[in-house]
C-alpha cells in the first residue's frame, strides 16, 4: 500500500510584541492552530484568514514554524 504525502503548510500570526501570537496549520484533513498555551485545536474558522492575510500572516517554512513551535514546547503537526 502506498502512502500518500500530506501537503501542510504553517502560518504564523504576527505579533505586536514580535514573534507569533498562534501558528496556524493547514493540510489535508483541515485547518489546525496552536499557541503558546494551548496544544493543535482544529480550527477550520482560520484557513481563510491565514490563507488570504499577508498583512496579518507569514508564511513559514517547516523549519521556522519547527523553530517557534519548539520554543513554545510544541512539535510540527
Amino acid at each position: 500500500m502506498l502512502e500518500r504525502e500530506i501537503s501542510r503548510k504553517y502560518y504564523g500570526r504576527r505579533s505586536k510584541k514580535g514573534g507569533y501570537d498562534w501558528i496556524v496549520c493547514i493540510d489535508d484533513e483541515g485547518c489546525f492552530i496552536t499557541d503558546p498555551i494551548d496544544d493543535w485545536d482544529k480550527d477550520n474558522d482560520y484557513l481563510d484568514e491565514a490563507k488570504s492575510n499577508p498583512v496579518l500572516y507569514d508564511t513559514l517554512d517547516q523549519e521556522t514554524a519547527a523553530t517557534v513551535l519548539a520554543e513554545w514546547g510544541r512539535s510540527l503537526r
